[in-house]
């Protein structure tokens, strides 16, 4: 393989593996249905403004198209543990891809864990300062 041919290589790799990224909106739906071929691997990102209902419908109605689809879903929106109950339940059933989505929960959880130490470590330091 020549040098030349190395970038085209790694991002011929890396567009693979990539998935498509859409917002719950009112035409969203239509307009996957009509420009992304079954194939490509969605993720819906859940939105505040639309809440997590609106992340959910649109998943589940993807999912129905045919898509592989995977909510991601921002630990900070779930109101508390009676609402991730009924999300697990929701992934459990079949409606989005509960291995992907928890894949995405811990990663989430984890950077959140990470931002909480460092928020803790930068108070601690602005006290001692002050």
């Amino acid at each position: 393989m020549m040098s030349n041919e190395l970038p085209t290589v790694a991002l011929t790799r890396l567009l693979e593996g990539a998935r498509y990224e859409v917002m719950p909106t009112a035409t969203i739906a239509d307009k996957v249905r009509a420009h992304v071929p079954l194939t490509v691997p969605l993720t819906v990102t859940a939105a505040p403004g639309k809440g997590l209902g609106a992340t959910f419908d649109l998943a589940t109605a993807l999912a129905d198209s045919g898509y592989r689809v995977v909510p991601h879903v921002a630990a900070r929106m779930v109101s508390g543990r009676d609402e991730l109950v009924d999300i697990v339940a929701r992934l459990e059933n079949g409606q989005s891809g509960l291995e992907e989505s928890m894949g995405l929960w811990q990663r989430g959880e984890a950077l959140a864990a990470h931002c909480a130490t460092w928020l803790d470590r930068a108070e601690a330091k602005i006290a001692v300062q002050e």
